[in-house]
């Protein structure tokens, strides 16, 4: 009882306190939105990601590699021929990168891959671009005729349409 009598009190007897509450309404719709909103914004982010990895990683954390990978990778496809269907490897380490002209420096992660059985398991040749306006041209084979290059003058140059 003696809650309520204060709180009829101060509602009353000062306007200012119905200031305190909607800003306290306000601070908490807000919270509320910007929740919503990046709730929204991962689950969009989380999906559209999904195809640039593979569903199961198995990962040792360590850049001592993974030891084993080949009998791992076997054990697994004999083990569950209906679950595991590609197994690929992928090396990720941290190098350098420098542009000479600029002395422009800056730290990079490097992955190497296996090209041919990575994009089996995932949707990364999708967002290729050589692979999309010139389809079949990604590979690691030797060419004889090179899909980009420079010119005479230095400038890029990309093989005609």
């Amino acid at each position: 009882m003696y809650k309520w009598f204060l709180v009829r009190r101060y509602l009353h007897t000062k306007l200012i306190a119905f200031f305190g509450i909607a800003a306290v309404m306000l601070c908490v719709a807000m919270v509320l939105v910007v929740m919503s909103v990046m709730g929204g914004f991962l689950d969009t982010v989380r999906a559209r990601s999904r195809g640039l990895h593979s569903e199961i990683v198995v990962d040792n954390r360590t850049m001592q590699g993974f030891p084993y990978y080949e009998e791992f990778s076997e054990y697994l496809a004999g083990e569950l021929p209906d679950v595991v269907r590609v197994a690929t490897p992928i090396i990720r380490t941290y190098g350098i990168f420098r542009v000479p002209r600029t002395n422009f420096t800056a730290p990079v992660r490097i992955q190497g891959l296996r090209l041919d059985e990575y994009v089996k398991i995932n949707d990364f040749r999708k967002g290729l671009y050589y692979d999309r306006y010139y389809p079949d041209t990604l590979s690691l084979e030797p060419r004889r005729m090179p899909v980009a290059g420079f010119d005479d003058e230095g400038r890029l140059s990309l093989p005609p349409d």
